[in-house]
């Protein structure tokens, strides 16, 4: 038995080939579209968290602004009376009874009030002398011996009532003792006039 050869199709390596290679383009088409997916995905999901962060990073920024500016707006109002029960309790936190050495219905008080940020220096003087013409009062603090200018005031009224008050914001002023003196005029950076009140 001998076969017989059929001739074959002239076409059919082409058709063998293009099944061949149409089932692996197939395959790598697929493969390559599931790795592009992926690949999407990621820079889709990289996009989406970039904007959040970015929206994130904006709020913060604002709020953060926003604090800022009320802050500062709320330091530049004048305190008024209803905005007065914001402010902190105010504490006596040093308190110094000055005494008179020229009069003896005068005296006086020197103390530092507020609390925080907000502290001041007060002297209150009762009954001092009048100043005349240029004179002026002013407050001494002394340490170790030297003496540092506090400040200074003129008695010009029929009250009987003289105030110093210097805002000291936060800063320490150490002092051990506390004199007020009588000066000719404003101009002094040492006491030259007679001392008329010290601390006791």
């Amino acid at each position: 038995m001998q076969m017989e050869q059929i001739e074959l199709p002239a076409d059919l390596k082409q058709q063998v080939m293009e099944a061949a290679w149409g089932e692996m383009q197939y395959e790598k088409t697929s493969l390559s579209n599931h790795v592009q997916s992926k690949i999407h995905v990621k820079r889709f999901t990289r996009w989406k968290v970039s904007i959040a962060v970015a929206s994130l990073l904006i709020l913060l920024g604002a709020s953060l602004l926003g604090n800022i500016v009320l802050y500062q707006e709320r330091i530049g109002q004048p305190v008024t009376l209803k905005n007065s029960s914001d402010l902190p309790v105010s504490e006596i936190q040093k308190v110094m009874k000055l005494e008179s050495l020229t009069a003896e219905n005068s005296y006086g008080v020197a103390c530092i009030v507020g609390s925080g940020d907000n502290q001041q220096f007060v002297v209150y003087l009762f009954n001092p002398p009048q100043t005349e013409k240029n004179e002026v009062y002013q407050v001494w603090l002394n340490k170790d011996q030297q003496q540092q200018n506090a400040g200074k005031l003129k008695v010009e009224n029929q009250m009987g009532l003289a105030v110093l008050a210097i805002p000291m914001g936060n800063h320490d002023w150490s002092f051990d003792s506390i004199a007020v003196t009588l000066e000719p005029d404003s101009q002094g950076l040492a006491p030259r006039g007679p001392q008329m009140f010290r601390s006791i």
